[in-house]
């Protein structure tokens, strides 16, 4: 049995050479452009602002708020709560702040606390949790990202967060926060953005301490559940 081999000619092989090499290039620079597609209309602190402009627009979500110090090499957790929005205001966290767990809920003007050694849970009218400094940070988790200025904006990639594909943005900012900026300095932020509905995903802000240099904090945040409907039921 004879194998025929067929020769093409010598220009039909550089053309072909050519159109594989025209849609490798091609392929690549389509991934590139559809990376970086929305930094030639918006700038990455525009994208940043916009995006947690419209977190915070939002009516409801879920949030895990997560915070650390670091002092040397040494590492403890600071706070871990789950907590709940709904209606712009009503809150509702549980989890542990300085190894003490805690659940508290804010419903109109009222809000309720439970005892950590009893169970028992207080009532107390006209007290907002969402406007105590100490606890803003864990209660209302969108006051870590008030920012009064972003710098040194930059695109560092895309990654998924719960199945959600998101671009990877980092900063430095300055934070309208009082009691942060009180305390520490030289805040750096990444920022999980989604690709879809423009909403921050994931966040995580880190800081030095102002009087103690070998001090550092990291506050991580992942939101879920934007705009699901969320109704808090006070305790009985």
């Amino acid at each position: 049995m004879r194998t025929m081999v067929v020769r093409l000619p010598r220009r039909w092989g550089r053309m072909l050479l050519g159109f594989l090499l025209l849609l490798l290039l091609g392929g690549g620079g389509f991934i590139f452009y559809s990376q970086r597609l929305f930094l030639d209309f918006e700038t990455p602190e525009k994208v940043i602002e916009q995006a947690l402009g419209a977190t915070a627009d939002t009516a409801s979500f879920r949030y895990h708020f997560f915070s650390t110090l670091k002092v040397g090499e040494k590492e403890q957790p600071w706070s871990d709560i789950a907590g709940e929005k709904s209606g712009g205001h009503d809150v509702h966290v549980k989890g542990v702040m300085v190894n003490t767990p805690v659940e508290m809920y804010q419903i109109g003007n009222v809000s309720y606390h439970c005892d950590p050694f009893t169970r028992h849970w207080y009532k107390v009218e006209g007290y907002d949790l969402t406007q105590q400094r100490v606890l803003m940070a864990e209660v209302d988790p969108l006051s870590n990202l008030n920012f009064k200025q972003i710098g040194d904006a930059r695109y560092e990639g895309r990654e998924k967060i719960s199945g959600r594909d998101c671009w990877v943005l980092y900063c430095r900012p300055d934070l309208e926060n009082q009691l942060l900026e009180a305390l520490w300095k030289d805040f750096e932020c990444r920022l999980w953005i989604d690709r879809r509905d423009r909403l921050v995903r994931k966040a995580v802000l880190t800081a030095q301490n102002k009087n103690a240099p070998q001090t550092r904090i990291t506050i991580n945040i992942e939101f879920s559940d934007f705009n699901a409907s969320i109704k808090l039921v006070p305790p009985v």
